[in-house]
C-alpha cells in the first residue's frame, strides 16, 4: 500500500470507529465487535 491508501485507510477507520462510539452510547453497551 501507498502512504496516501494508509492514509486514506486510516481516516476511514477513525470515522468508523467514531460512528461505533456515537452508537453505542445511544444503544447502551449491547454491541459486540467481532
Amino acid at each position: 500500500m501507498t502512504k496516501e491508501e494508509i492514509d486514506k485507510y486510516k481516516k476511514f477507520l477513525k470515522s468508523e470507529l467514531e460512528k461505533m462510539e456515537k452508537s453505542s452510547q445511544k444503544k447502551g453497551k449491547n454491541i459486540k465487535i467481532n
